[in-house]
């Protein structure tokens, strides 16, 4: 069968909302994962022995297609795409209720996601000249470039973001 990169898998689980597929309550479990990656001292890991080192309580455990998809046409990459990422909502939501930590701007670049998921399968549907893993990337990275996520803040409270132009109108002295 596959074997993975212990490189990428490492890259992959320490990936924050990756990390939220662990334990819901802490992140230790997400450390094990890659330090026990890290000390087998191999290079690569079959699926089977990948699903051994993840918890039982483990989100890719329970549903192991959500990153290792028995299909690697680009459909069924974009379906489970789309199941992960649901998968990931629920898990902040889950989060937000039992640390109180907002997740709002995660909420967002998810539901920025959830758009250009649905515009790729909107063109998939269309025209079907995404046949192949490296022309889905090639679309998802295009696309994905042309995003734009607005930070919204009110004037008063908190971190304030700015942009480049209106950061020459600062000034330290007054």
């Amino acid at each position: 069968g596959r074997r993975f990169y212990s490189k990428d898998l490492i890259k992959l689980f320490n990936h924050p909302y990756i990390r939220m597929c662990g334990s819901t309550d802490n992140n230790e479990l997400q450390e094990d994962i890659s330090g026990t990656i890290r000390n087998a001292n191999r290079v690569f890991f079959s699926k089977e022995e990948l699903m051994e080192i993840l918890g039982e309580d483990h989100l890719l455990r329970r549903k192991p297609g959500l990153i290792f998809p028995e299909d690697l046409g680009p459909d069924s990459i974009l379906e489970a795409a789309f199941t992960l990422m649901h998968a990931l909502r629920d898990r902040m939501i889950l989060a937000r209720k039992n640390s109180g930590h907002d997740f709002s701007i995660e909420m967002e670049y998810l539901f920025r996601f959830n758009k250009l998921l649905q515009r790729i399968r909107e063109l998939m549907a269309k025209n079907r000249f995404i046949e192949t893993l490296k022309t889905l990337q090639l679309i998802f990275r295009q696309l994905a470039t042309q995003q734009h996520i607005p930070f919204y803040g009110e004037p008063l409270q908190g971190l304030q973001v700015m942009g480049m132009l209106e950061t020459r109108t600062l000034d330290f002295e007054q």
